[in-house]
């Protein structure tokens, strides 16, 4: 079952890419800013394990929670190129075994933690005063999924979709407040 929320109104998106392993520290950067148009969406995922036995057949006879997830997408009408170029490296380069290579991907690398961890932190702030933010310290993608256009006559717009997961350390998925920290 998902849980789905639009951010309204335009905001600003912070990113973290300098994150330690542990979710601490490093230093927020503006990514960018989306429309009224094309706000953040946040999608709360809780994954949920039904146990059937043989008296219960097919039906459900208790149902476990096994932690939730979150799908944070947006689209960006004004970009920082060279926070973006950081952010990318910081999601996708250490997964490969050279800079460079992007075919040989290594194969059993730890995505979260280690030495070389491939998440980012993702804060959104309502340039609206007195609306909620919301911010994800382990924020991972699946693949490069980062789409760049429309083109032709269209304004460039950048859509980044990401997967945050809890913070293994105390099982926090987000914090939200209306005055983001420094």
């Amino acid at each position: 079952m998902a849980q789905d929320w639009v951010v309204s109104g335009p905001c600003n998106i912070y990113v973290n890419n300098t994150l330690a392993a542990a979710g601490t520290g490093g230093t927020w950067s503006s990514l960018g800013r989306t429309t009224n148009e094309d706000g953040a969406k946040i999608a709360i995922n809780t994954g949920v394990h039904k146990t059937t036995t043989t008296a219960s057949g097919m039906a459900a006879e208790q149902a476990v929670t096994n932690n939730q997830t979150a799908t944070i997408s947006f689209v960006l009408a004004t970009i920082d190129a060279a926070v973006f170029t950081a952010m990318r490296a910081r999601l996708n380069g250490s997964i490969f075994s050279t800079p460079g290579t992007e075919g040989t991907a290594v194969v059993g690398l730890p995505m979260v933690g280690g030495t070389t961890p491939c998440m980012v932190g993702v804060r959104i702030v309502p340039t609206i005063a007195g609306r909620k933010y919301y911010e994800f310290l382990f924020c991972l993608q699946d693949g490069d999924a980062t789409q760049i256009g429309p083109f032709a006559n269209q304004p460039v717009m950048h859509g980044i979709t990401m997967n945050a997961i809890p913070n293994p350390s105390n099982n926090t998925l987000y914090s939200t407040g209306t005055t983001p920290p420094s």
